[in-house]
């Protein structure tokens, strides 16, 4: 494949829309000494369409209408000499988030990149599917705690942080941990509700960007977030609160976990998303609270959420794509672990200090107040699932649809008691999904 130039929008530089006119800035940069750049419309979509990675090429050809090849290119080069986005060469010119670069590579050495802190056990919201329903009046941790928490990962040399909850934005003293984070130089991204959306936090984020703020979305409208969250009036609050930071430039996301109570908004959720202009997905992991009360009858059944997948998933494609390829190979697909990166470059540490591969391994966390980060991170890796390619009866290893399977090991040992135990319905998703990718295909 040739080699592909790509760009992506510098992590915190951000559009300011003043009066009538929009600039581009850097949190980083001293503007008493540096002009501010000012954008025209062109550059404002451009701006905009390079917050996720794109091919430089795919860039020209999407604003062909309105410049040429080398007007576009001398633009972004321009905006590369200036520190406002990075430019690399690719081996792919479809999207790319700028850490896959090297992930598969710290995946397989095993360097620490990235963790998931959970600020507070504590919500505003009481969500009927909640995992942690049981515990939301839990003590937090101090600030000193998150401090040395924080302390250890960057000398770990971890790179990003997700702030998450509960509801992070709940603690008090929020404000101090995003900046002490912040100024360890970690790139930080906020999963939320976005009830507690305010200006006081927009100028902060303003001043200090954060990568991302990941919002749940519970509905359309608000009798629909009522049935899920039980708070009323929250679906406006929210819209009003990603209105405004979107106004000012902050990078705003939406994720919704598909329940059988919100299965027929979907679309209406979809319209809502592209109203406000923010990226928008799915899933459908509904499991059981971390002391395993069942959550079973908010999940769709097998065949009518892949429907719903085919229709709304961000990644259908790309799983028909991936399926496609192994079944015209005969199903050969080598021997395969896991899916995903838990523990590999990736931890989870809650709310009381335990680290572990992901959320869901929970019960199985070291805590990081009684050993040191390379401990902790050794034991991460003897704790991981990698030793179930070594079992013989894991029958994943033989399947010829776990390229698309999201059964996880994890789920399964906190209901089986063993990851390498594989019942009918672990598979059910992914058969229901390879019959939909058949019967398209034979259209």
């Amino acid at each position: 494949m040739n080699k592909t130039k790509m760009v992506i929008l510098a992590h915190d530089a951000i559009i300011k829309h003043i009066g009538e006119q929009y600039f581009l800035v850097r949190a980083s940069f001293d503007y008493s000494k540096k002009r501010l750049l000012q954008l025209t419309e062109l550059g404002v979509a451009i701006v905009r369409f390079i917050k996720e990675a794109r091919a430089v090429q795919k860039v020209a050809e999407t604003f062909s209408s309105y410049a040429n090849e080398e007007t576009i290119e001398a633009y972004l080069s321009y905006l590369d000499e200036n520190n406002y986005v990075i430019r690399w060469g690719g081996d792919s010119d479809s999207y790319v988030n700028l850490s896959s670069l090297q992930k598969e590579i710290w995946m397989e050495e095993h360097v620490p990149y990235g963790a998931t802190i959970e600020l507070t056990s504590r919500c505003n919201f009481r969500c009927v599917h909640c995992y942690l329903d049981h515990f939301h009046q839990t003590e937090d941790l101090t600030f000193d705690q998150i401090k040395f928490i924080l302390d250890a990962l960057a000398k770990a040399g971890m790179m990003t942080i997700f702030l998450s909850g509960g509801e992070p934005l709940l603690r008090k003293d929020f404000r101090e941990i995003y900046l002490y984070a912040k100024k360890l130089g970690f790139l930080l991204m906020i999963f939320t509700n976005g009830y507690l959306l305010d200006d006081d936090l927009l100028d902060l984020f303003l001043q200090y960007p954060p990568l991302e703020i990941d919002i749940s979305l519970y509905g359309s409208d608000d009798a629909a977030y009522e049935r899920v969250t039980g708070v009323k009036g929250a679906f406006t609050r929210i819209r009003n609160n990603i209105i405004k930071y979107k106004k000012h430039g902050v990078f705003v996301s939406a994720k919704t976990p598909v329940l059988t109570i919100m299965k027929d908004d979907l679309g209406r959720m979809r319209d809502v998303a592209a109203e406000l202009d923010i990226p928008w997905r799915i899933t459908f992991d509904i499991t059981p609270t971390i002391d395993n009360v069942s959550k079973e009858e908010y999940r769709l059944p097998a065949k009518q959420a892949m429907e719903l997948y085919r229709e709304f998933g961000d990644t259908y494609y790309a799983d028909k794509e991936i399926l496609s390829e192994r079944l015209g190979k005969g199903g050969q697909i080598g021997r395969r672990r896991y899916a995903c990166g838990m523990g590999k470059s990736s931890c989870f540490i809650d709310y009381r200090g335990y680290v572990s591969p992901c959320i869901e391994t929970r019960h199985r966390g070291v805590s990081i107040f009684e050993n040191d980060f390379d401990t902790v991170w050794k034991k991460i890796r003897d704790i991981s699932y990698e030793q179930l390619s070594e079992e013989e009866n894991y029958k994943c290893l033989s399947c010829d649809i776990a390229c698309i399977c999201k059964s996880c090991p994890a789920v399964r040992e906190r209901y089986y008691g063993s990851p390498a135990i594989i019942k009918k319905q672990d598979c059910a998703f992914a058969e229901a999904l390879k019959e939909i990718i058949l019967r398209e295909e034979k259209r």
